[in-house]
Order: C-alpha cells, then structure tokens, then sequence
C-alpha cells in the first residue's frame, strides 16, 4: 500500500479533507488504491521508483476526492425532467460522473503507468473495466 498522508491527501486535491473523509481516511485511500490498480491494470503498489511515487500519491489523492464526490452525486441525482401527471422522472444520461471526470483530467498520468495496451475512453458504465486507458 502507498504511504499517503491527510496532509499530503489535502495538499493534492487543494482543500481540506472533510469530516467524513478525514475520520475514514484510510478506507478511502484504500479503496482509492484499489480501484486505481483496477484503472491501471496493475498494482500501483509495485510502483516504488522515487519519481513515480509523488505521481502516484497525487493520482491516490484525486480518486479519494472523486470518491467522497461519487457519494455526493449520489444523494442529489440529476433528475432533467418530471411530469406530475404521469410521474414521470428522467435523469440525464449524459452526465459527467466524478469518475469520469477524473479519467479525462488525468489522462496523460494514468496511460503514463496503465499496463493495459488499449486506448483511453471514459463515460458512463456499469463496470469500472469500462473506464479503460
């Protein structure tokens, strides 16, 4: 597991860790590294050279914000239509998610050490495989 700290993990994303995040701040940054090594095809773990490991920490670090930003997209779901009528709810389709998001900011970092030998794409999925680079 990669050594990240609150400090560090806060210097990163730009802002303070809030107090979910900071009182679970090791299940997140698990899951971050999990779900990174998932994104890269490899365990991001193995990665010690000195050079790669601030790269790593600050890959970590965003995917600790995109999950603490998943739960909030989560609570508030981006409903574009209703009809009292008949009921009728809509979401947009066609939404970012955090995960997204972050797949396209971090573009150039995440092919720099994915395994995997196919192109980036990003969008809305139901498996985190599809969030390919």
């Amino acid at each position: 597991m990669i050594s990240l700290t609150k400090a560090e993990c806060e210097a990163f994303i730009g802002r303070e860790l809030d107090e979910r995040e900071a009182q679970n701040f090791d299940l997140f940054r698990e899951i971050a590294e999990l779900r990174l090594n998932n994104l890269l095809s490899r365990e991001v773990a193995e990665m010690t050279a000195p050079e790669d490991l601030t790269l790593i920490k600050l890959l970590i670090a965003r995917m600790v914000a995109v999950l603490s930003d998943e739960q909030a997209e989560a609570q508030a779901r981006g409903i574009v239509a209703k009809t009292v009528e008949d009921f009728k709810i809509e979401y947009d389709k066609d939404a970012n998610t955090p995960l997204t998001e972050y797949v396209r900011q971090n573009e150039d970092l995440l092919k720099k050490y994915t395994a995997a030998t196919y192109e980036m794409r990003a969008g809305r999925t139901d498996d985190m495989a599809d969030y390919v680079i």
